[in-house]
């Protein structure tokens, strides 16, 4: 759908896995990668060993 949306990746961080499921069944619906995290610490791990175009997070965040 986005013309260069197959090039762009997305850290998506949030704590519940159903939520988490929901939003990158999206994101991927319109051509994004999208790695995920579950709190706080996974996140900053992913973003030391993964360059992202975009961090998308639950404001209450465990691990943090």
């Amino acid at each position: 759908m986005l013309s260069e949306a197959s090039s762009k990746r997305v850290l998506l961080v949030e704590d519940s896995a159903t939520q988490a499921e929901q939003l990158r069944s999206v994101l991927e619906n319109v051509g994004l990668d999208v790695v995920l995290a579950a709190d706080g610490e996974q996140a900053l791990a992913a973003l030391e060993e993964t360059v992202v175009d975009l961090v998308i997070t639950d404001i209450v965040m465990p691990a943090m």
